[in-house]
């Protein structure tokens, strides 16, 4: 006998075919049957409760991520949800919460974020973990949102339940959230004292780090690279820099302190006319920080196109460690962040939020390894 099931809200419709003899009769077990049996199952809340020996609030704590049952009951339930392919009816769940179980994701104008290969590590954990907790991603763009009518409408029609930002967010957007109290969260805050929960890494810490690291191989002539699309980000690694230089006497040179014209989207180009229009082959640094891969990807562009060679004549490190890092040539030597936990992590945070048990918080990051590859090169003896 051949089965085919088709999973619809709240039951689960099984079709039965009963295989016939080779001259297409019936078997006596199918006579009464010329037509096929068709059964209806109905699968609900109750019918799962039962199945699984537990209450129905404890299925619907199950259904909705909620904490109050044991891992071994949400296990069981979890099982029996699959085996008998109930799926929850969207609309119900939402009315009788009073949520839409939608979290917007608003894209800034000034970031790639799903071409940036820092930000696309984040937001592929984000959605995932998101997804995993029953809520679904609804992309806004910054730019739209910036009209008070067009995202008071959005919060109007109840369908967003909280937001996720990478970075931070535009002081007019973050104000109408507030307004109509739905919290977010921001992802990689540059801020120094965010108003708001976010996910921060301690980048004047990750820049001291690396040009420490700088020093330790011989390095005296070290110049700092840059970005200008991300200013809080830029002053915060600059400060570590200057702090890792001046504990080692070395001096601060104000024509290496170099800063890239970017759009926040084109960064190695304008990375590559920076190094062009500033340094010259005669008189270059032993060594470049760069604050983070895509502007040290430029910078290698840009050296080579000078006629330099890294890590020979001059040596590249950053921040970041993205999926490309290790392939670009050469490899690059850089301090890994990790995007996907950060990503994760802020949809913890906004959840709880969400469900009234946090008011929010400023998370800070720890740094991860420093993963030498062969951009550097040592110059001790």
């Amino acid at each position: 006998m051949y089965r085919a099931g088709l999973a619809v809200p709240n039951r689960t419709v099984c079709i039965s075919m009963r295989a016939t003899k080779n001259d297409g009769r019936l078997t006596d077990d199918d006579k009464g049957d010329e037509k096929g049996v068709r059964c209806l199952k109905s699968v609900n809340i109750k019918k799962i409760s039962q199945l699984a020996g537990v209450s129905p609030t404890a299925v619907s704590f199950v259904l909705n991520n909620r904490e109050g049952v044991s891992e071994e009951t949400r296990r069981k339930v979890q099982e029996i949800i699959k085996q008998e392919g109930y799926i929850p009816n969207i609309n119900s769940r939402r009315l009788s919460m009073k949520r839409s179980f939608n979290i917007a994701f608003i894209n800034s104008e000034t970031y790639a974020m799903f071409t940036d290969a820092f930000a696309n590590g984040t937001v592929k954990a984000a959605v995932c973990k998101a997804n995993s907790m029953g809520y679904n991603i609804m992309l806004l763009p910054e730019m739209n949102l910036k009209n008070r009518d067009y995202l008071t409408t959005v919060i109007g029609q109840g369908d967003i339940d909280g937001a996720l930002v990478m970075h931070d967010i535009d002081p007019v957007i973050y104000a109408t959230l507030k307004e109509n109290k739905i919290p977010m969260v921001a992802i990689d805050s540059h801020m120094q004292n965010p108003p708001y929960p976010c996910i921060m890494m301690r980048y004047e810490e990750l820049a001291y780090q690396v040009c420490m690291y700088l020093i330790g191989q011989g390095h005296r002539d070290i110049a700092f690279l840059g970005i200008e699309s991300l200013p809080e980000f830029y002053l915060r690694c600059l400060k570590g820099y200057q702090r890792a230089l001046s504990e080692k006497n070395l001096p601060i040179r104000a024509e290496w302190i170099l800063s890239a014209a970017d759009d926040g989207i084109n960064v190695p180009e304008a990375v590559q006319n920076t190094l062009k229009e500033k340094l010259s082959r005669e008189h270059l640094p032993t060594a470049i920080f760069c604050v983070n891969d895509l502007t040290a990807i430029g910078a290698i562009s840009g050296l080579v196109q000078m006629g330099a060679s890294v890590p020979e004549d001059v040596s590249i490190i950053s921040i970041d460690d993205i999926s490309v890092a290790k392939y670009y040539i050469p490899p690059l030597t850089t301090l890994r962040v990790d995007t996907a936990y950060m990503g994760e992590k802020a949809v913890e945070i906004l959840h709880n939020i969400i469900e009234g048990k946090s008011e929010g918080e400023v998370f800070c990051m720890d740094a991860g390894e420093l993963i030498v590859r062969k951009s550097v090169h040592s110059l001790n003896p």
